[in-house]
């Protein structure tokens, strides 16, 4: 199961955006006003918003390889996670995700042991996806 809690983020160009969350993360679209944002679920009782600003650019895309050079070394950015369950929605999601082209920082296992990995989405918005 994958649980996101609210969230929203802006971004450019909304329909890029849902696809992308629909297509990673098997989001439904809950409600969405065409030109102005869009509120997708996974089904678990959550919602994250996409909000459309215009001429809206991430200025500072993170180097996420960084987060590998150190294992003590946790996320000093702004980033959201999603959950999974067990080994195996893990291992399914990171070979999902490489396979739709993107880029993975990981797996890495933590100093507090837990295992996880990171990408960015097409605005360059951090994801960590983490194995509970």
């Amino acid at each position: 199961m994958i649980v996101f809690s609210h969230i929203a983020i802006f971004c450019s160009d909304l329909d890029k955006m849902e696809k992308f969350y629909q297509d990673v993360f098997s989001m439904k679209t809950l409600w969405k006003n065409k030109d102005d944002k869009a509120y997708l679920t996974t089904g678990n009782q959550d919602n994250f918003g996409l909000l459309r600003k215009e001429g809206y650019v991430n200025k500072n895309p993170y180097d996420l390889k960084r987060i590998m050079d150190d294992p003590n070394l946790t996320p000093n950015f702004p980033h959201f996670g999603v959950v999974v369950d067990s080994e195996k929605e893990f291992e399914q999601l990171m070979i999902k995700i490489k396979e739709m082209g993107i880029d993975i920082v990981g797996p890495k296992v933590s100093k507090d042991k837990t295992k996880s990995f990171y990408f960015l989405d097409p605005e360059y918005n951090p994801v960590h996806v983490v194995i509970q």
